[in-house]
């Protein structure tokens, strides 16, 4: 029989050490201009197996452009990032990533066959246990009934739902989320946090989740890593286990909005000025999911 839909089932017997391990890593890229920009500076944090770990950061400060190099999709200047004790030196199915804008989706085909696309291009499974798993993740995310529907139809929060179905069926060691649900109405946006605890309360897959929200990181994250301005350098670290869905109108959770706040824009003496310029465009976001189909073709 076929594993069912859980990341979970993959994971080694030794929970103590590190799944993912981020040493010292310092980022850069070009912009329009040719110029060199730093991303990040000598960024160090570790990722346990079942962690929801958040990077958290002012608009712009390069916590996307962290996401990406974890990816696959660009190599650090100096420094290492390795999964499983295993270098990170290009885009694998091990590390499936849900972007911000849902173009990611295959418009011609539907919502059933976004799904069961990955799992056969990269001959993860045969057709036949491709589709079950498919079902059994569409499920899930409470979409079954549109699973012959195309991703047009759909809004933004259900695409949503169909790119978390899809990358959860591949099984990955680690789902990396960039910042999701930015696009959503306030009220889709809660309802994609609760589907989102809900799945790994049920799977207990490992996440790393970006966000500029001090509220949606409290709520999503077991942990949070605060970065500063570009370039992004670690601020603090705070555990945030003690927040689910139904902490923002105590007292605590308001506090802990605010300590957040200052740790992050209170800027520390002699830190270094951030570039006035945003994260990687959004073009080079469906570059790096390109590349990602283009892996599991050739795989």
């Amino acid at each position: 029989m076929d594993a069912p839909c859980h990341p979970s089932l993959h994971r080694p017997p030794d929970t103590a050490a590190p799944l993912l391990a981020v040493e010292s890593v310092s980022l850069e890229y070009r912009n329009a201009r040719q110029e060199v920009l730093r991303a990040t500076h000598e960024i160090s944090f570790e990722i346990a197996p079942a962690d929801r770990f958040v990077l958290l950061g002012p608009s712009g400060c390069g916590k996307s452009t962290l996401l990406k190099a974890i990816a696959g999709f660009l190599s650090p200047v100096s420094g290492s990032i390795r999964l499983d004790g295993r270098e990170v030196s290009g885009p694998g199915p091990e590390r499936m990533v849900v972007f911000q804008e849902f173009d990611q989706l295959l418009g011609w085909k539907t919502v059933r066959q976004n799904v069961i696309f990955p799992l056969l291009a990269g001959r993860k499974l045969k057709r036949r246990a491709a589709e079950a798993r498919a079902d059994e993740c569409l499920a899930k995310v409470g979409l079954s009934v549109f699973a012959n529907t195309y991703p047009h139809t759909l809004s933004g929060g259900m695409k949503a739902r169909v790119a978390i179905a899809r990358a959860l069926a591949m099984q990955p060691r680690i789902l990396l989320m960039d910042e999701p649900f930015a696009a959503l109405d306030a009220l889709t946006r809660r309802k994609m946090q609760e589907e989102l605890l809900r799945l790994w309360d049920e799977a207990r897959f490992t996440l790393l989740f970006v966000t500029h929200s001090i509220e949606e990181a409290l709520i999503v994250g077991n942990r949070i890593l605060l970065l500063s301005p570009r370039p992004a350098t670690v601020r603090a670290e705070v555990n945030s286990e003690r927040f689910d869905l139904s902490s923002p109108g105590s007292a605590d959770f308001q506090q802990a909005v605010q300590n957040i706040y200052r740790q992050l824009f209170d800027e520390p003496s002699g830190a270094p000025a951030p570039d006035d310029v945003p994260d990687a465009p959004p073009s080079a976001r469906r570059r790096g999911w390109a590349r990602v189909l283009g892996f599991m073709r050739t795989a």
